[in-house]
């Protein structure tokens, strides 16, 4: 059994406002449903990264000494303090912003460090 056409009842508009009106529901539907898939994907990623958070963190634990204490610092600034990694950082972060926006993603800081940390997660656990 064939169904009949949904049929609009409409006075007073012309064709082309009621194909307005109806190019611009289905182009917010459209929207709507890739923005909810969208929040679904980022909902899991927030979820992914808890849990490693969480495993990593009792992975990660170690006790510091007071004498390795300021041979750590001075690691930690070396390494912030390298002009090259700056500049690489910056263009990732630039980058990773750039392509938020134009997946019309709202790059906010959580945003970010998700992606930041899918790409962490990513990365192969031994050095290059």
């Amino acid at each position: 059994m064939d169904k009949q056409e949904p049929r609009i009842i409409a006075p007073g508009y012309s064709d082309e406002e009621l194909f307005a009106w109806m190019s611009e529901k289905t182009t917010v539907a459209r929207e709507l449903r890739r923005l909810i898939a969208a929040r679904e994907d980022y909902l899991n990623c927030a979820e992914k990264v808890e849990v490693k958070i969480s495993d990593l963190s009792t992975l990660g634990a170690i006790e510091v000494l007071q004498n390795e204490e300021s041979a750590h610092d001075q690691a930690a600034d070396e390494f912030i303090s390298s002009p090259d990694l700056l500049l690489v950082s910056s263009v990732i972060l630039k980058t990773v912003k750039a392509e938020l926006e134009r997946q019309r993603v709202q790059p906010s800081v959580e945003n970010i460090r998700c992606v930041l940390s899918l790409i962490d997660g990513s990365l192969p656990a031994f050095a290059f």
